[in-house]
Order: C-alpha cells, then structure tokens, then sequence
C-alpha cells in the first residue's frame, strides 16, 4: 500500500537577539550546450549574481564537477573549468553565487570526503578537502552571505556537521546536531545578508530547523515529526525572511506541523491526498515575499506536476495542474506574484507555464528529452533555463531585459554639406549588443554603427534617432534634435559644432540632454552707426556691403538641473561679419549674466558660455522652471549693430 504523502511549507524571519522608447522580445535564444558532445553530463545548477551575471556548476563523466560563467553583456558562457580532483568519482553537488559574484560549490569525492570550491569576485576558483578522506560524508549542503561569509554543512551518519570560511580558510567542522542516532537523509542551508545562516536537516522520523552564526547551531527545533522527507528546498527575501519547502507522509488527516522554531510560524500542507507520491519539490521567492512552488506528483489521476503561489501577505493559493508529467521542475518568482514554472512531461518535453495578475497563462514548449531542471531569472521576466538532454548539459535564454544605449554624442549645429560625426555605446545585460542603427531624420535610410558619420544636404531642423538591438531582438531607441544651417554664401562652410549629449559636449560648447523645453525663433534687429540715419560713404568710396545673417542657438534640450551644474548657459552664435558680439541672459526683464565683447568671424559657428555666479544659480535652484532671454549684441567695425534675441523655458 503506497504511502500517502503531504507537500509542507514554513516560513521564518531572521529577527536575531544577540527620453525613450522600447520593445522587448520573447523568443528563446538556444538550445546551447554547456558540455563537450563527447561528455557525460548531469545534474545543471544556475545561480545568479546581482549583476545578473550567472554560474553554472555540473558534473561531468570525465572532469567531473565543472563551472562555466556567463557575464554580464555577454551572449555564451565560458570554457569549462574543472573544480574535482581529476579521475574521481564525485556525488551529492550543490553550489550558489552571492550578490558580489563570489561563488561556492561542495561535493563528495569516493563517497566520503568532503571538498568545497570558492569563486572570489575576481573569478579565480580554489578547491579545499573540508573533512577527511574516511570521513563518510554525506548530504552536503551550501550557503554564501554577501558579506564574505560562507558555510557547509554536511552529514556523517546521525550527526549534522558545518564548517565555518574565515577571509581566507575553512575553520574546523563542528558538530551541529547529533540528532536521535538516525541517519541524517537530507540537508539543505542558504544565508542572508543578516549574517544568519539557516539549516534543515531531516532524518527517518524528524525534519530539524536551526540557525548559526559561524559560533555553532543556535536554537534547533524540530519542525515535522513524519519521516522521509526529500529535498529540502531554502529561499529567502529581500528582507532576510527564509521560507523552507520538502515533501514528507501525512499521518491519516494530519495536515500541519507545529513548528515551536524562534522566526518559523507553523508549518502548511499545500496539497495532501489519497494514494499520492509527492516528487522533489522546487521553491522560489521574490524580494517582496510572494512565492512559487512547484513539484510532481503521481496519484490515482495519473501523473501530474503542479504549482502553487503565495502573495505578499503569506497566503497560499490552492494548488494547480500545470502539466502532465512528474519529473523534477524549478520555479522563478518575481515581485508582484509574477513567476515562472518549468516543468517535464511524460515525453521528456520542457515547458513554461507564467503566473501573472490575470492567473496561469498557456504553457510553452522549450525543448525535448529534458530532465534535471534549472532556472534563474530577471525581475522583468528573463529566464535562464539548464537542464540536462541526450547526456548533455543545455541552455536557453527567454531575454526580456531591454539593452541599454549610452554616451550619445551628436552634432547641436550642422552645416549643410560638410560631414559631422555621430556616436553612441550600448550594453545588454543577457543576450549582449547586435547592432546599433541610425536613422539621422532626412529619409536617407538606416546606418549601422557606433561612430558613423552624415552629411544633411539640406539646412534645417532633423531628429537623430539611435537604436540599440540585442542579440534576443530586444530593442531600445534615444533621439537627439539636431539643427542644420546653410553654408555661407562664397565662403567655407566651417566645421559643424558642439556635441550634443548628456555630457554636454565639447568645452564651453551648447549640449543637449533629455528633458521638457520651449524654444521661441531667434529675432534679428539691424541698427545703423550712431548719427542720424545711415551715413553717406565719402566721395569716391565703395558703398557699405550689407550685413549678413546672425544666428544665435540654445541647446535644443536643456533640464534647469543641467543648467546650473554646468554654471553657465552655452549657446553658439554665427556673426553676419567679421566684429564683437556681447551676449546677455535675462530673467523676468532682470539681468542674470553677461559676457564680456567677444571677437567673432563672420559666418563662423562660436561657442559662447555666459557664467552664472554663484548667488545667481543660487537664485535660479528655487524655482521650478526658468524663461531665459539670451540677447546678442553684434558690432561691425564700421560701428552698425545687430541685436539677436532667443528665449527658451527649462524646466
């Protein structure tokens, strides 16, 4: 007569008195294999850094336990590095990555010595035997703190031993718990940032709960008095509250355990039922709390896997059949009771099956002849998924994170004809960066670049629009406005100036950044020499040549914030002749700055940047928005004026 068996959870807290525009993708990148063909590989782990970069540990029938990493804004993993002593039959692998990047794995080599690998945030690995070679060790398992600290625990026999990492080297084991003489089944320890690491052991009539602090075991309780409980599963929250997950037999109708452990409230059975065998259970939780669970389960209905969720307040959802098949699955929850269940079928076919607001969405096949499953994911929805197929170790990636477009540098002012430079940098946290296309506002079709260059054939005013694509078809898009002046009559365009970007570009030169503005046209005032009217030229003399154009621009972008960071106001003026200009900024009709009478070429393009002191920034810091009015004041040689206004609100 089969056994029936209970699915429980308990939870504890670890309170100790001692501009753009973007479009994600949801295509699967891979299969990939992490394994040689010629290999036999098993058991995949995935951990994830806060970076987002992951770790892969595995075992291998010739190297035997290996690691691979994949790095951030990178699109594979590693070559494989071998972490056992070579030829040696290795068992019982688990591992884990910290925040930091640091990673730990612990195995059994011969069946009975203990060996942990540590990963520093350099990522060198060192290997280190933890216990004797006779030891018997069993049932290892891991935990990594992000403040350097690590543990392992492991079994011999009836006896629950850790050891404690100190900056540099493992301490002695010591004995944590010598139990009630029965043999020590399973185990399972994870650390939180509060320095506290927790562990659940079981054993044939008990699970066990406790914590320690690298002082040895503090406060140990029993937390379900049944037996056979299997595969223990940790998680924990942002805050440093641990939730425990094993299946283990009901006794009749028993459906709870209490659990009598400081922080752990009573134990639930999620799901408990006639003639059922309950499968290793996978667990996952968020940093706000909520969490999935998911596991397998073979009863009189057939062969199931199931899930079940928790929100944010500690309430568990009533279990539901996700898909047929009870092999082993794994679960990614994200804030807001969002996650992911991965799960096998009878056929060995992996799926994805999404919980969001709305409840669980359609499943979606992955791959085929899948089993040992792993998954990681993002809090946008990224999954990283490892399983084991054909003896190989594989991978896919579901990409949702959007790519990341940075040091956008263009052009504020053109001139029609003459080439100017364009550049932007991208970063993609999964997939990495494919391309990087430009569309410069003129209809001239698409370039692929980071550094391209363009030539307007016209004068006037273009958005640039860069757009960053990853590798997973993810897509993310910045625009700059840029101005395009005609070249001057009978004389050399110039060079086109200023960059626009978030740094503002060139010294002293006007820069764009993202942020709300109102720009008015520039006017332009001609006022003769002093006297009456317009002197006559002398008898003989060439008329006076009339005076060009005077251009005078603001930053097409501007956040009043920059503004006064930057400690003036940038513009760039263009002179209809060879003279002086004097530019003044006014608020409200009040002068807030000027500069001195600067010499000017005419129909050059010059930077100008009127300074702000200190008591005026000062003045400008408490308001909300600022309407600016940039008068300049251009003098001739031969003593005619003209006067060039702008005015533009930062906000």
């Amino acid at each position: 007569m089969r056994r029936r068996r209970a699915l429980l959870v308990a939870a504890a807290t670890t309170t100790l008195t001692l501009s753009s525009a973007a479009t994600a993708s949801a295509d699967w990148l891979g299969p990939d294999y992490l394994s040689a063909a010629s290999h036999t590989a098993s058991r995949p782990q995935l951990s994830l850094a806060a970076d987002n970069s992951a770790t892969a540990v595995y075992t291998d029938a010739d190297d035997g336990v290996v690691a691979e990493r994949k790095a951030e804004d990178a699109s594979a993993f590693t070559a494989p590095e071998q972490l056992s002593t070579p030829g040696a039959t290795v068992g019982g692998l688990v591992s884990a990555t910290a925040s930091d990047g640091r990673a730990i794995a612990a195995w059994t080599e011969g069946g009975s010595r203990l060996l942990v690998a540590m990963r520093d945030v350099d990522g060198d690995w060192t290997t280190t035997p933890v216990t004797a070679p006779d030891a018997g060790a069993t049932s290892p398992a891991v935990a990594l703190g992000a403040h350097g600290h690590a543990y392992v625990t492991w079994a011999e026999g009836s006896t629950l031993y850790g050891a404690y990492w100190d900056s540099d080297s493992w301490g002695a084991p010591t004995a944590l718990s010598t139990g009630s003489g029965d043999p020590i089944a399973t185990t399972s320890a994870i650390a939180t940032d509060t320095g506290i690491t927790w562990v659940v052991w079981a054993d044939a009539h008990h699970t066990h709960a406790g914590f320690y602090t690298g002082y040895g075991l503090i406060n140990e309780a029993v937390l379900g008095d049944a037996s056979g409980a299997t595969r223990i599963q940790l998680a924990a929250d942002a805050g440093g509250g641990v939730t425990a997950l094993w299946s283990a037999p009901s006794l009749g109708e028993q459906t709870a355990f209490a659990g009598g452990f400081a922080g752990f409230g009573p134990t639930q059975t999620l799901k408990s039922g006639s003639g059922s065998g309950y499968h290793p259970p996978a667990l996952s939780v968020a940093s706000d709390g909520t969490a999935l669970a998911v596991w397998g389960e073979d009863g009189p209905a057939g062969d199931r896997s199931y899930a079940a969720t928790r929100d944010d307040a500690g309430t568990w959802a009533t279990p539901v059949p996700i898909v047929g098949g009870v092999a082993q699955g794994a679960a990614v929850a994200r804030p807001g009771g969002e996650s992911a269940a991965l799960t096998t079928d009878d056929a060995g076919d992996l799926y994805v099956t999404r919980h969001t607001a709305g409840g669980w969405t359609g499943q979606e096949r992955i791959a085929g002849h899948a089993a040992d499953v792993t998954a990681v994911g993002a809090a946008d929805g990224t999954l990283l998924v490892g399983w084991t197929t054909d003896d190989r170790a594989a991978w896919a990636l579901d990409d949702r994170t959007l790519p990341a477009v940075g040091d956008v540098s263009v052009p504020i002012l053109l001139t029609a004809g003459v080439e100017a430079t364009f550049g932007a940098t991208a970063t993609d946290t999964w997939s990495g960066v494919d391309r990087l296309v430009w569309d410069f506002g003129d209809h001239t079709g698409p370039v692929v670049g980071d550094a391209p260059t363009h030539v307007y054939a016209h004068a006037g005013e273009f958005t640039v629009t860069v757009t960053a694509y990853d590798r997973a078809g993810n897509e993310r898009s910045e625009t700059r406005d840029v101005t395009v002046v005609a070249a001057p009559a009978g004389g050399g365009a110039g060079d086109s100036g200023g960059n626009a970007g978030g740094d503002g570009g060139s010294d002293g030169g006007a820069g764009q950044d993202d942020g709300p503005t109102t720009t008015t046209p520039a006017t332009t005032t001609t006022t003769p020499a002093p006297g009456t009217g317009t002197p006559a030229p002398a008898p003989g003399a060439p008329a006076l040549a009339p005076l060009g154009r005077a251009r005078l621009l603001h930053a097409h972008t501007l956040r009043l914030r920059t503004l006064l960071a930057r400690r003036a106001i940038r513009t760039v003026y263009t002179a209809p002749a060879d003279g002086t200009v004097t530019i003044t900024a006014t608020l409200g009709g009040k002068r807030l700055a000027a500069t001195k009478a600067l010499a000017v070429r005419g129909g050059t393009a010059t930077k100008v940047s009127v300074k702000l002191s200190a008591a005026t920034r000062a003045k400008l810091a408490r308001r909300r928005s600022a309407k600016v009015t940039l008068k300049a004041t251009y003098r001739a040689a031969d003593g005619r004026t003209v006067t060039t206004t702008s005015t533009m609100v930062a906000r």
